[in-house]
């Protein structure tokens, strides 16, 4: 438990992990969520540490996880856990402090990750969301756009028609993440229970609904495309943002520290300019 807003609240942030890789920052609230082959031998044979779980417990859909990617753990978050704030994070990839992202980008140390704590301290001052700094999209090109270069886009548009079709209320926050020249990478938010609930409804709700066209194309497409549904929820978790800003929500961009990526260091220049904790 931590405290917040002069009450006791529970936070966990889950670090989505398909091997055997340590967990980098000591703070009760983060815990490790073991998907994929190795996470399931990991828990079939007793492997996991006593704070870490495995995806395929309770209610989850870790079958899915070669297409769905880090979206196993966020939905087995989502049904499972009853913390009052969760998030996720990976294994590579940590929401840090503003001073811990100038550090990787000098000298590549991976320090000072943002602490729950600091979590809370954001959530104290009004936010109801903690998201990664926005990513601008290379030559001016929109989400959309973005999308196509590497991606299927029918893929894309088939989310855009279902949303149209069964939940129109988010065709307008969906267009308008889609139009924008920057968005939200990598699947990774800290919210309220509720606001998390209301993100994997709207998200889950639309992979599911697209699931059967896409999943007909999906022997066409290469190892990298086939893990579509984490690439769309990167864009529907967008338009979730967008939704929760119209409504007067406040989100706290954060930097991301990459841990591995060999593009850490220029991919944090890109977004130097925009400020953290």
């Amino acid at each position: 438990m931590i405290h917040t807003s002069n009450q006791e609240k529970s936070i966990s942030v889950y670090i989505v992990t398909h091997k055997d890789s340590p967990k980098l920052i000591d703070d009760a609230c983060y815990k490790q969520v073991f998907v994929g082959p190795y996470g399931r031998k990991a828990y079939e044979e007793g492997h996991l540490a006593a704070d870490a779980v495995y995806d395929g417990c309770g209610e989850n859909i870790a079958f899915k996880n070669s297409s769905y990617c880090e979206l196993t753990a966020l939905y087995w978050l989502w049904k499972n856990d009853k913390s009052d704030y969760q998030g996720l994070c990976h294994y590579r990839r940590y929401f840090g402090t503003g001073l811990g992202h100038l550090l990787k980008v000098l000298t590549g140390a991976n320090c000072l990750f943002l602490h729950g704590d600091q979590m809370c301290g954001i959530f104290d001052k009004g936010y109801d969301a903690i998201v990664v700094r926005r990513k601008k999209h290379p030559r001016g090109m929109t989400v959309r756009e973005s999308y196509a270069s590497k991606h299927h886009v029918e893929d894309l548009d088939a989310c855009r028609d279902y949303i149209a079709r069964a939940c129109p209320e988010w065709l307008v926050p969906f267009d308008t993440a889609m139009d924008r020249h920057w968005t939200y990478a990598f699947n990774m938010i800290v919210s309220r229970r509720e606001l998390m609930d209301e993100c994997c409804s709207f998200m889950f709700n639309v992979l599911d609904g697209v699931e059967d066209e896409i999943d007909a194309r999906l022997p066409c497409y290469d190892e990298y495309n086939k893990r579509v549904y984490g690439f769309l929820g990167e864009r529907l978790m967008h338009a979730f943002i967008e939704s929760l800003l119209a409504h007067g929500g406040k989100i706290k961009e954060q930097p991301v520290i990459c841990t591995e990526d060999p593009d850490a260091i220029r991919w944090a220049l890109q977004n130097l300019s925009r400020g953290g904790v």
